[in-house]
């Protein structure tokens, strides 16, 4: 599987996230960012493990109608098996990216639900809050 080229990409993403949460929380220029950052790096870390959970499991289900389920002579059985045998090979880079990426948008939605600031010096006000049930609670 291709899960050599996703946990180094996994610990890189790990101590970026880890660095930017303590920047974050330890800058106050940057304490803004902070609801932003830790939703984001948790929300996407675990995105990316529950991506590769169901792939996972999907393989694993496939495996054994690979093996219990289908004639070996049939036509369906080696289509199945070309699929398996791709969904293996790039399904967890596809996975990762999409778990990744979901992840990361939840996090943010989820901060800006809560009604934290944007950063200073974002195109959104002058890091003021956009959000309309944060304007009305600085009110």
């Amino acid at each position: 599987m291709a899960y050599f080229l996703i946990l180094p990409a996994l610990v890189l993403w790990l101590i970026v996230a880890g660095v930017a949460i303590l920047v974050v929380r330890s800058v106050p220029a940057f304490s803004v960012a902070y609801p932003y950052v830790w939703r984001i790096a948790l929300w996407a870390t675990a995105g990316l493990f529950a991506a590769n959970a169901v792939l996972v499991a999907l393989l694993a289900l496939g495996f054994v109608a690979l093996g219990d389920g289908m004639a070996p002579s049939s036509a369906g059985h080696d289509a199945f098996q070309l699929l398996w045998g791709l969904t293996a090979i790039g399904g967890p880079v596809v996975a990762s990216t999409l778990g990744w990426l979901v992840g990361a948008v939840l996090g943010f939605a989820l901060a800006y639900r809560r009604g934290a600031q944007l950063p200073p010096n974002s195109a959104f006000e002058g890091g003021r809050a956009i959000n309309p049930r944060a304007a009305q609670r600085e009110r």
